[in-house]
């Protein structure tokens, strides 16, 4: 975690407010913390006991005005007391953004983004590719930083591939609006 923290630290600071690195807040409307896509969160419940923790990353680079480059972390755990199993997860992801009025505020973009999941205790793998098409209307800037609201489109192909032996694999495809999207640049 510390190490996790030092990591969002530096990147923040490499750009200094100069507002080439964005931040991309989502995954309100699910109300589940692994569908975040930025979140710091550790806590418990009673009754039975759950301690959950979830660190959730979703970062871009501004190289040109017009192409940003990021990557996303998230680890998920949750543990009930009782149960001999911990639900947890692990997603790496890449993606690349074109922002087609080559700037980084009110413009069309569209993105490319390939994430692999791993759920730790089966080992399967779920890998998926994703086109997404939006549109960012800037807010206003607050302490250095521009605040957009971003809503997109995305189509997403998902094949999931069950780690135990003679399970076949499952591919899924979805079509998502995204209306609660905010973009920190900074």
């Amino acid at each position: 975690m510390k190490l996790f923290l030092c990591a969002v630290v530096a990147l923040a600071s490499l750009s200094a407010f100069a507002q080439k690195s964005m931040v991309t807040l989502s995954g309100y409307e699910t109300g589940t913390s692994t569908d975040r896509s930025l979140d710091l969160a550790s806590g418990s419940g009673s009754n039975p006991h759950v301690y959950a923790t979830n660190i959730a990353l979703n970062y871009a680079y501004s190289v040109t005005d017009a192409v940003q480059v990021g990557a996303k972390y998230k680890n998920f755990r949750e543990e009930t007391s009782g149960s001999a199993s911990a639900q947890s997860s692990k997603t790496l992801g890449l993606q690349v953004i074109y922002n087609f009025a080559g700037k980084l505020t009110d413009t069309d973009y569209a993105a490319v983004h390939y994430d692999t999941k791993t759920m730790t205790q089966s080992n399967d793998k779920t890998n998926t590719w994703t086109a997404e098409y939006g549109h960012r209307f800037s807010l206003g800037n607050l302490w250095g930083m521009n605040f957009n609201y971003s809503p997109s489109a995305s189509l997403a192909f998902a094949k999931t591939s069950p780690a135990a032996s003679g399970s076949d694999d499952s591919s899924t495809t979805s079509f998502t609006l995204n209306f609660v999207k905010f973009d920190v640049l900074f």
